[in-house]
């Protein structure tokens, strides 16, 4: 219960940026992002699923070792597990919507009393349904493993490593190397290192400075 109650959402706005909230579906509306007092632009509005984000209150003293920089990070990553999460969502949904678009096409074929038109336009649909289904299980097995692969050899890895750092750690600056390269370790393993220089990622160079 004490680390729940320090768990809250948090939305990831853009600065300058006028959001008008739009529901969690992936028909975003259109709203209006201003640059500046004279010039507006119509962008396509960003949706729940682009600027939920969870977070955590830290107090002091924790605040020395997982600092703001460090929570950054542990939001780009929930983050990006959090979209694999909603892709998942949006292909199972793809897979009921097929499934029920094949069936009316079944149906419709029957009454249609056997026409050869209408024989080779269902021919049709099913051989573009067969590869719609086959590009969603690719990118459902990718889309797997990337997850495996986070949440196993990335995640988890990391928290062994971290925990024999931490039993070795006899000053607090050795708990804060410890804990700041495995943030680093987190983040570069998860290929997120790309933007660091927007996001301020703990670098190595940092690391290294502890």
């Amino acid at each position: 219960n004490f680390c729940i109650d320090r768990l809250h959402v948090e939305l990831q706005l853009e600065e300058e940026e006028t959001y008008k909230w739009a529901p969690l579906s992936p028909r975003a509306k259109k709203t209006k992002q201003t640059k500046s007092k004279n010039e507006e632009t119509d962008t396509e509005a960003r949706t729940g699923w682009d600027v939920f984000s969870l977070a955590y209150d830290i107090t002091a003293p924790l605040t020395a070792v997982v600092h703001p920089e460090a929570m950054v990070q542990y939001r780009r990553v929930s983050s990006m597990l959090f979209r694999l999460k909603r892709i998942e969502h949006r292909l199972n949904w793809s897979w009921r919507a097929s499934t029920t678009l094949n069936h009316a096409l079944l149906v419709a074929v029957r009454h249609a009393g056997g026409s050869s038109a209408v024989g080779e336009q269902y021919a049709q649909a099913m051989a573009l349904l067969r590869r719609v289904s086959m590009t969603r299980q690719s990118v459902l097995h990718f889309a797997g493993n990337l997850e495996t692969y986070l949440m196993f050899d990335v995640l988890e890895g990391g928290w062994k490593d971290l925990l024999q750092s931490l039993s070795a750690a006899r000053t607090l600056d050795d708990v804060i190397l410890a804990h700041n390269r495995y943030m680093y370790n987190i983040v570069n393993k998860s290929l997120l290192l790309d933007t660091e220089a927007k996001t301020g990622s703990i670098s190595s160079s940092s690391i290294n400075q502890n």
